[in-house]
């Protein structure tokens, strides 16, 4: 084999390796082309699955409260939803934005992931979305890197 055959060899086998698939097996992240993930599941009181899903996510640039509400964020509920918005959660402009939510006893821990910010502008993003499927109860929610907020309210 020749030195030039090993290296396009060792090149084609590190692409594949890196290569993203075109399944979304990472069931931890509600995306653009998912309704719901398998593991959106948060237990209630009585052991019984609840399915806790993630929509109408967005990072803007928009206005601010001034002041900053506690935590930086506004929560407000109704039947079995909940909606965050956080307030300049991050600098960017216009990035891609994905969000997971957990549930476990009485609490929802959240995660996003802001990516693929290609404006050419910077800005103190606000991050906003409702979960929804959430059952009736006290809830706190845990945001990944942010604020906890406890004694959310769910009709």
């Amino acid at each position: 084999m020749t030195l030039a055959r090993l290296f396009l060899l060792l090149g084609a086998l590190a692409l594949a390796a890196c290569a993203p698939t075109l399944s979304d097996d990472d069931d931890s992240v509600v995306d653009d082309d998912d309704v719901a993930d398998d593991d959106d599941v948060a237990d209630d009181d009585d052991g019984v699955p609840t399915s806790i899903t993630v929509t109408d996510a967005y990072s803007d640039c928009g206005p601010q409260p001034d002041p900053l509400p506690p935590d930086g964020a506004v929560v407000s509920t109704d039947d079995g939803t909940i909606e965050v918005v956080h307030y300049a959660w991050s600098d960017g402009c216009c990035p891609q934005i994905d969000i997971a939510a957990e549930g476990d006893g009485d609490t929802i821990t959240v995660r996003f992931e802001l990516y693929d910010d290609f404006c050419n502008c910077i800005c103190s993003l606000n991050v906003g979305y409702t979960l929804t499927g959430v059952p009736a109860g006290t809830w706190t929610l845990e945001v990944a890197g942010g604020p906890t907020i406890e004694g959310i309210e769910v009709p």
